[in-house]
């Protein structure tokens, strides 16, 4: 089996392994990735993380057409009357597009992340290296493991979010009209 995913990311690229060999034991999963563009801003919001990550599933089917499935995982945040959170989305496309969503767990982050964010115009993985004094932690535990001594890293919250859009895939019979 086939599996393209919409980046370069390695965290991501893990999670869609991880991800794809949890659901087909037995299947050989071959990865596939290359950078392909969300559609949305750097650091999205709200409703642009899910449509971000649809566009990287659907633009990299446009690239590697041997693919079964095309995968896209976009981090991004949102504020609610309990404060900001971050999480991720997976979205998972088929040959015949036909569209799968998963989502990660939600984490809140402090005001003063948020804030940098903002005032600098930054990812939240630059804006995380900058006031930790990391590099590429996006590419690594990410947020989520740095804030849970890596309880859950990114890499295991795409991994979930994976599986989670896959549901539809796993059992279609749910997802018919």
């Amino acid at each position: 089996m086939i599996i393209a995913v919409g980046s370069t990311n390695p965290v991501k690229i893990n999670a869609a392994q991880i991800g794809f060999a949890k659901i087909f034991p037995e299947t050989e999963i071959i990865i596939k990735h290359a950078e392909v563009d969300s559609g949305v801003f750097e650091q999205p919001w709200g409703e642009d993380v899910i449509r971000g990550a649809i566009n990287r599933a659907k633009n990299i089917l446009t690239q590697i057409k041997d693919a079964d499935f095309g995968v896209g995982l976009e981090g991004g945040l949102e504020q609610n009357g309990f404060g900001y959170f971050t999480y991720g989305w997976a979205a998972i496309v088929n040959q015949n597009d036909q569209i799968g969503l998963g989502k990660s767990v939600d984490l809140q982050v402090p005001k003063k992340i948020v804030d940098l964010i903002r005032l600098e115009n930054l990812e939240m993985g630059h804006a995380l290296d900058k006031l930790l004094g990391t590099t590429n932690i996006k590419q690594k535990q990410g947020y989520i493991g740095y804030v849970t001594n890596d309880l859950i890293t990114r890499t295991d919250a795409y991994v979930g979010a994976i599986i989670c859009a896959m549901a539809r895939f796993i059992k279609p019979e749910f997802f018919t009209n």
